[in-house]
């Protein structure tokens, strides 16, 4: 071997001799690597606490709900004005969750068959429907409320996680979840059919 390619081969080994040696770069590597997990962990748990408090905080309010109108008497318009200030009033009673959809029914058990006497909506979703049956007994009349709230995630591992679907907020579309609670409450039970 020439003298300069020798010369160059031995610069060259005790360099990476003494890069080898060099060790002040990596804790810094390794608290990256770490940190990098670490966070990804840390917002997997805030995006898991943050829809387990949403879940509560829905059933919750739906039971209050239903709770405020079985304590209106019968016969009354109670339940209507209600009804209509409580319409106008979403956003503020929900202040968290200001796209949430909230259905208020009065609902009446006649002949096994559920029906809707009054409400901001028409119809009653059949796993309401059948909910319902089972607590209400034949001219039991009452109410059923049903509110749902979508919710993004932070992170996309976290929908891998839960298996969760694409959800739309506020014009976002991503992976999300929509919690979604009902709460029925028997009012009164009446021999008569008054809706």
């Amino acid at each position: 071997m020439s003298s300069p390619a020798k010369e160059a081969l031995t610069r060259a080994t005790t360099a990476l001799g003494r890069f080898g040696r060099k060790r002040e770069g990596s804790a810094a590597v390794e608290f990256g690597l770490t940190a990098t997990i670490l966070a990804s962990f840390l917002a997997g748990i805030v995006d898991l606490t943050l829809m387990s408090s949403m879940n509560r905080e829905v059933e919750r309010s739906s039971a209050l709900v239903a709770a405020l109108f079985t304590s209106c008497e019968a016969g009354t318009s109670c339940v209507t004005d209600t009804i209509d200030l409580y319409k106008d009033r979403i956003a503020n009673t929900l202040v968290q969750y200001p796209k949430a959809t909230v259905s208020m029914i009065q609902i009446k058990k006649v002949s096994g068959t559920m029906l809707v006497c009054s409400g901001n909506t028409t119809y009653l979703d059949a796993d309401v429907a059948t909910s319902a049956a089972n607590v209400f007994e034949d001219n039991d009349e009452g109410f059923a409320v049903v509110i749902q709230v979508s919710y993004l995630t932070f992170l996309p591992f976290t929908s891998s996680l839960l298996t969760l679907t694409s959800t739309t907020v506020n014009g976002v579309t991503g992976p999300g979840k929509t919690f979604r609670s009902w709460t029925t409450a028997v009012r009164t039970s009446t021999g008569k059919v008054s809706c």
